[in-house]
């Protein structure tokens, strides 16, 4: 782009210096020619050659060139007929006689006229004189000068105008690059911006160029839209990051009650057989038998306890999936108090030894579908119960048009890395992922889910050692 854009302003003004030296030459030779027509056209009608001071007829005779003429003119006399009398001086040529015709025509116009010959240019001038004893016939006088100091000096001129030009053309070319170059600067900052990002630095960016200018516009605008790439790169990365944690979570908390179902299977198969196999006539096989079917009742209960672990889990997945469509929740009129109230019963007759405390104001109504609303309180509370020894807050109130119901306790705290990472699908504090610290990871996500449905927002502030508070924030019914 930087070539071309020089190549078309020295094309231009090379174009521009062709014309101009032109149209200044062609002036400079009007003018010059002008000149010499003007000085030849009053020499011929001079004194000194008219009658009365060297008679025309008389020209011939005068030996003396100068005395009659500047120097570098040249006089012709010619006859009525056309022939050549003589030249002064004589032993000079001067311009080529032209036709009687054009005699008679040159001396009646008192312009200069110009003729060419092999010699060069000439400016000749034409007068008609009487020549006695001639029947009334006439001669013609022809001054002439050559042009050739003339035309030397237009040469000269167009030569050094050309030689100008060429050294004009060249340091325009000099200048023109670094102008250009200085330009097109910006377009240069975005191509390295590019390289930068292309080679995998999306946080590369255009230097701003001066305010108002289109260049600042165009950085502007780029920088735009490469902050806008690169968070749609973080969040793609992000939600595959997520998706990957999200399969192998899943895929941990699925293996384990699969895993168990399979071993207690396998247990109850070898016990079948092993109760098969005994004699059952005697006492000691009747003992056994009875403590296999003893055995096998636990088997069968655990079975069917990690098959509903698996089929919870599978439910709150689906229920997760559901809310991420944004379904239409059943509507009505719900006192988050009573929901509390609700909640907070069932954990008593749960956890006798624990201490949960109700602090409300008042009822506190929210539109929303109860039995969801009632699962967010439950799940708050019991994720409470299951990672605090400390006792458990709940309050409801009502501010600023919006319904709030905060679980809080005093329990140790959450650092600042697990609150970040708190409500994240199948997350949990522990990475050993053991059951008797936690459930599935995916309580906190369905609560904030659920909120999030109902038009809310779901907020944790905690403090290692000061304990945490979640606070869920509705809009009030109308």
């Amino acid at each position: 782009m930087a070539a071309r854009l020089l190549i078309g302003v020295l094309a231009v003004s090379g174009l521009g210096l062709a014309l101009s030296l032109v149209a200044g030459t062609v002036l400079l030779r009007d003018y010059l020619y002008g000149r010499v027509a003007e000085q030849v056209s009053g020499l011929s009608q001079a004194p000194d050659v008219r009658p009365g001071a060297i008679a025309p007829s008389r020209l011939c005779e005068v030996t003396d060139a100068p005395a009659v003429l500047p120097s570098d003119f040249r006089l012709t006399v010619i006859e009525a007929d056309g022939s050549v009398r003589c030249r002064v001086p004589g032993d000079q040529t001067g311009p080529p006689v032209p036709s009687v015709d054009e005699l008679r025509d040159w001396a009646d116009d008192d312009a200069a006229a110009v003729v060419r010959d092999d010699s060069g240019s000439w400016a000749t001038s034409v007068d008609a004189f009487d020549q006695p004893g001639r029947d009334g016939g006439k001669g013609y006088v022809m001054v002439a000068i050559s042009l050739r100091n003339a035309d030397l000096t237009v040469q000269r001129v167009a030569v050094g105008g050309a030689a100008i030009g060429v050294v004009v053309l060249a340091v325009l070319a000099l200048a023109g690059r670094m102008v250009i170059r200085i330009g097109l600067r910006p377009l240069t900052d975005v191509r390295e911006a590019a390289r930068e990002i292309r080679h995998g630095d999306l946080s590369a960016r255009v230097p701003p160029g001066k305010p108002g200018t289109e260049v600042a516009d165009l950085s502007t605008a780029l920088n735009s839209m490469l902050e806008e790439i690169q968070r749609g790169f973080e969040k793609r990365r992000e939600s595959e990051q997520r998706i990957r944690q999200f399969a192998t979570d899943a895929s941990h908390e699925l293996r384990t009650p699969l895993t168990s179902i399979k071993g207690y299977a396998q247990l109850y198969a070898q016990m079948a057989a092993r109760n098969t196999g005994s004699d059952a006539g005697t006492s000691i096989a009747r003992e056994a038998r009875k403590d296999v079917e003893q055995r096998r009742a636990e088997v069968v209960s655990r079975i069917d306890s990690e098959a509903d672990r698996m089929s919870g889990i599978v439910e709150d997945l689906l229920l997760l999936a559901r809310l991420d469509q944004q379904p239409e929740l059943v509507k009505e009129r719900v006192d988050l108090v009573e929901i509390a109230h609700d909640v907070l019963t069932a954990a008593r007759a749960g956890h006798p030894e624990r201490r949960l405390d109700l602090k409300v104001e008042g009822p506190v109504e929210v539109e929303g579908d109860p039995g969801r609303l009632q699962q967010v309180v439950a799940n708050l509370v019991t994720n409470a119960i299951v990672h605090t020894p400390s006792a458990i807050v709940v309050a409801a109130a009502t501010t600023d048009g919006v319904a709030v119901l905060e679980v809080r306790d005093d329990g140790p705290g959450m650092p600042a890395e697990v609150q970040h990472r708190i409500f994240d699908r199948f997350y949990r504090a522990d990475v050993g992922r053991s059951r008797r610290s936690g459930g599935s990871g995916l309580g906190l996500s369905i609560v904030r889910a659920l909120v999030e449905a109902h038009g809310g927002s779901l907020e944790c502030v905690s403090s290692v050692a000061r304990g945490s508070t979640f606070t869920v924030t509705l809009p009030r019914a109308s």
